[in-house]
């Protein structure tokens, strides 16, 4: 795993400047998100104390420019690493056909034509989609904890101390569940390269399939190893049913835990609302 992540941000850093570019409007914009609450909070504070119109509506607009600023860079920082991702996967796809030209012939002799097309087409997919999901994911993340713990901490440091033992309990949970989808993922691309094979070495023989009636054996051949395919997803989408499942009722507790200890350090007069 800290291979792969290695190399992709190898592959990042070719970029720089685009990458730099969406980091700057995702801290913007996580850092808006992030103060939004509290701007709420002054406004119904305003209004409940009998403010003058005045005075809350200039507060209203500060949280409305708060709200389009946020999505603003949010919909920027989209486009950034969007531009990215598809310059970063076009320039993968050319050094790995190049370096397939570049193999010596017995590398050629000893893999089929169906196996390194589909290294060359499923691997790069595979790639843009980590760029797409899980390279935007992570650190869309990272910088909305980094922000929320700094938010929480300023707020009350007991609360914050508190909720470490949760947050390290679904860390440990998406540590676990990401070496168990990189397993996977390393498995599903050897089995399609599979059937990518099958289907190339029955259909570019066709005509011997036919004259010798082997359809019957060449239709279960690939069905075998179309199911094997299958198994692997499978077991993916029970994977993710179950991350999904623990990772809301954790993020259920932390709700639950948060509301209980910061009742408490309220009754007791520790934290101001």
């Amino acid at each position: 795993v800290r291979e792969g992540w290695g190399r992709i941000w190898q592959l990042t850093l070719t970029e720089a400047p685009l990458f730099t570019l969406g980091l700057g409007f995702l801290v913007t914009s996580s850092a808006a998100k992030a103060y939004q609450p509290l701007a709420f909070a002054k406004v119904l504070s305003t209004v409940r104390g009998g403010g003058e119109s005045k005075v809350w509506s200039q507060e209203g607009a500060y949280v409305l420019g708060l709200s389009l600023a946020q999505a603003l860079c949010s919909g920027l920082r989209a486009l950034a690493w969007g531009s990215m991702q598809t310059r970063l996967v076009d320039r993968l796809r050319r050094a790995v056909y190049d370096s397939l030209l570049d193999q010596d012939l017995q590398f050629h002799e000893e893999r089929s034509v169906g196996e390194l097309t589909s290294r060359l087409s499923a691997d790069c997919s595979a790639v843009a989609e980590v760029f797409s999901l899980r390279f935007n994911i992570f650190f869309k993340n990272l910088v909305s904890l980094a922000f929320g713990s700094a938010f929480l901490l300023w707020t009350s440091w007991r609360l914050s101390v508190s909720l470490l033992l949760v947050w390290g309990v679904l860390s440990v949970v998406t540590r676990w569940y990401g070496g168990f989808v990189t397993s996977l993922a390393t498995r599903r691309q050897e089995l399609t390269a599979k059937v990518n094979e099958v289907a190339e070495e029955s259909l570019s023989l066709i005509q011997t399939v036919r004259s010798l009636g082997l359809e019957d054996q060449s239709k279960e051949k690939f069905a075998n190893a179309s199911a094997a395919v299958s198994e692997v997803e499978a077991l993916r989408f029970s994977g993710y049913a179950l991350f999904h499942g623990a990772s809301t009722a954790i993020s259920s507790a932390i709700l639950m835990l948060t509301l209980v200890l910061g009742g408490g350090l309220v009754a007791k007069g520790m934290l101001t609302v």
